[in-house]
């Protein structure tokens, strides 16, 4: 993402979000930024692309951070995207065969605190800078975008391996200047939607979206643009799925000198749209319900995206994502700066299950049976492996050197079948992306470096001559 455009995505997020004093974490802003989504309720959303100055300090830091950045002017570089939902009695997870043992674009498994991470897809992404993936029938969707060049579709069955897709309903007449992205697919009764939005990049490094864009599928594979006229002028944030259609949410808008929330949209077939009632900063969906988290920091239940419920199950709700037995959310105590984790099997009824120690800024999976994120350096030590089987306890476990090699800060996880995908990247301007799969150790695993391997230092050269 371009500067202007992170500064756009941090303001209209937290436009209605508490501001309390900023905490002794504020000045170390440590970096590392992650997002992802549950595979059987929503697809992945990586939500802040490269902002590694921001996540790691809670949400109250996190506010207060925004807050102050925005207050003195201070531009960073960051990233985002959405998820889906899957209808109530269907899911778009994909029906894998079994690994093969010696795939082949893969490196070695190092093996670190009981998990083997390999990287999978090598030369695929040459050039890409960061994937979004998507669960659908066929397999996972990997969508691949770059600074400057097309945006770019692939198809894995396996997870090892990946074959290209036509990417033709996504081109864009200049990708440096006009950027497309997909944020969201969710697959409902008219088949696969996805969204996303088109951006215009100035001169000076600065990005603004021009335009939500909308495409259909019956696949997931076959793509085709439609016209997403009358929809809001802003990223498209998630898509979730009901019986009768389709419910998507988008950030707020920012003109320049205001930030308006966004209503949720509704569509029985993903091509025509009508504005809902609810202000909405994000939508997920498990079981037929569609939960939204709205611009007040309440949340609004609808089983068909036209008759809408909203309850106020704390002062204010943060974020809420789709879990395995139902929806798992934080809600913020102000006066505390606690974050408390909520449950609900509909969406309706919440219940408040205790105080989580996890820093939730940074996002979470659900894969091999707990939550699973990535946690924030502390100083010269590497980005930790959070784990959790409720949401609130977290151990941490370190992440292989060889991976962390490859520059993990800013990396995001996508659950997948008996593990999870997770992103890595290399460079500093010219960014590369690496992909990673992270399942349970098992034998003939290379154990893993416990730091980041030591470059060989060039060889001084001949002393100079004055």
């Amino acid at each position: 993402m371009k500067n202007d455009e992170f500064d756009r995505r941090v303001r209209g997020f937290f436009s209605s979000a508490p501001k309390p004093p900023a905490p002794e974490s504020i000045r170390r802003l440590p970096a590392t930024s992650a997002t992802s989504e549950v595979e059987s309720g929503r697809t992945w959303r990586p939500q802040v692309r490269r902002a590694r100055g921001l996540a790691g300090i809670g949400f109250a830091g996190l506010v207060a951070a925004a807050t102050l950045l925005l207050a003195i002017g201070v531009r960073l570089s960051g990233p985002n995207a959405a998820p889906g939902s899957t209808l109530p009695g269907t899911s778009s997870r994909a029906a894998f065969s079994a690994l093969p043992a010696t795939p082949a674009g893969t490196s070695a498994a190092h093996a670190t605190g009981g998990l083997a991470w390999q990287e999978v897809g090598i030369g695929a992404f040459d050039g890409v800078q960061y994937l979004s993936l998507f669960p659908v029938d066929q397999g996972l969707l990997v969508v691949g975008t770059g600074h400057t060049a097309q945006l770019r579709l692939w198809l894995s069955t396996d997870g090892f391996t990946f074959q290209p897709l036509d990417a033709s309903a996504f081109v864009s007449a200049d990708p440096a200047t006009r950027p497309i992205e997909v944020t969201a697919v969710a697959k409902g009764p008219a088949g696969y939607v996805a969204g996303g939005f088109q951006s215009q990049v100035t001169g000076l490094d600065q990005q603004h979206v021009t335009s939500s864009l909308v495409w259909r599928s019956a696949d997931g594979l076959h793509w085709s643009r439609v016209d997403a006229g009358g929809l809001p002028q802003s990223d498209v944030r998630s898509i979730a799925a009901t019986s009768n259609g389709y419910v998507i949410a988008f950030d707020a808008t920012d003109t320049g000198t205001s930030i308006s929330p966004n209503p949720a949209y509704t569509s029985a077939d993903g091509t025509s749209w009508r504005a809902t009632p609810i202000l909405a900063s994000d939508v997920s969906g498990y079981g037929g319900h569609v939960v939204a988290v709205t611009s007040d920091q309440a949340v609004a239940v609808t089983e068909d995206g036209v008759n809408w419920t909203t309850v106020h199950p704390a002062k204010q709700v943060v974020t809420v994502e789709a879990g395995p037995d139902g929806f798992i959310g934080i809600a913020y105590e102000q006066a505390t700066t606690r974050m408390n984790v909520l449950r609900s099997t509909d969406g309706r009824t919440w219940s408040n299950t205790g105080v989580t120690n996890g820093n939730w800024t940074n996002g979470m999976v659900y894969a091999m049976g707990r939550w699973v994120m990535l946690g924030t350096p502390g100083g010269s030590d590497p980005t930790p492996l959070l784990t959790s089987p409720d949401g609130i306890a977290w151990q941490s476990s370190a992440v292989p050197g060889q991976v962390l090699a490859g520059a993990i800060s800013g990396g995001r996880l996508a659950p997948f079948r008996t593990g999870f995908f997770a992103e890595s990247f290399d460079g500093v301007n010219d960014v590369q992306v690496h992909l990673w799969w992270v399942r349970p150790a098992g034998a003939g695993d290379v154990p893993g470096a416990t730091a980041p391997p030591t470059p060989t230092p060039t060889p001084p050269g001949p002393p100079p001559i004055y």
